[in-house]
């Protein structure tokens, strides 16, 4: 009887620590809120507009500031590049879970902020973030009538307060293959893979073969070349989307 209850006992702490982890898999728990968690709808700026810094970052200021997260990303200054040796802090603006990659919002709106919180010289290999005294960086998210687009815009900061608008890197966002179950708006830096480790996989997952293939790829690449971003690429943008998660 003391077996069987031992061996109950085990089984159900394996089933809780389980269900604990499948509810972290797609983020940590949720954070106490302030400011309006409602989409930060701004118009994306084209190349070269002039902003008011003071203005819109009390436009900023009144939307939900996520969770930050810094990470050490790529980086280069002239022609030498460095590994993990730029500083970057992230956190989302206002709303992102009802994000869908499928389906541009009806308005632009500012998502996330990206800064170097150290470093002075350096940008970042990944969306060209330049030094914080040179420029403030944010995550659009726009597209309207068709596919959700983002876009990072660098506020270079100009004399008098003013800034002028660079649009650094766009591109199309991609949904990971997991329906998250926390509904509180974030951004970091994650890949689906380490987002949520033990998702299952969706019915567009590679097959055995193709999986073999992109191995076999990746061996042969570093062999030749000893380039390893094949198998430990710099992780992108990660948001809490409607549909669980999503990469910039």
């Amino acid at each position: 009887m003391n077996l069987i209850r031992g061996r109950r006992g085990w089984v159900e702490s394996m089933s809780v620590l389980a269900l604990l982890i499948s509810a972290m898999a797609c983020g940590r728990s949720e954070p106490v809120k302030s400011g309006s968690e409602t989409p930060a709808e701004y118009p994306l700026p084209k190349e070269g507009d002039p902003i008011k810094l003071a203005d819109f970052k009390k436009f900023v200021d009144f939307y939900y500031q996520g969770t930050p997260h810094t990470q050490n990303r790529d980086g280069f200054a002239g022609t030498a590049t460095c590994k993990k040796c730029v500083k970057v802090e992230i956190h989302s603006i206002g709303l992102t879970t009802d994000i869908d990659e499928t389906k541009a919002p009806a308005k632009d709106r500012v998502v996330a902020q990206m800064q170097c919180t150290i470093d002075k010289k350096d940008t970042t290999v990944m969306y060209r973030i330049v030094p914080m005294d040179k420029a403030d960086h944010y995550l659009w998210v726009h597209g309207a009538g068709g596919r959700t687009r983002w876009t990072v815009v660098g506020l270079e900061k100009q004399p008098g307060g003013m800034a002028v608008a660079h649009l650094v890197a766009t591109g199309m966002f991609d949904r990971c293959a997991y329906e998250g179950i926390t509904k509180v708006s974030e951004a970091d830096f994650k890949s689906c893979k380490s987002a949520h480790p033990i998702a299952t996989p969706n019915k567009s997952a590679l097959g055995a073969d193709a999986w073999i293939g992109l191995l076999g790829a990746s061996l042969r690449k570093i062999f030749r070349t000893q380039d390893t971003s094949m198998i430990t690429p710099e992780y992108p943008a990660w948001l809490r989307c409607l549909n669980g998660c999503c990469t910039a």
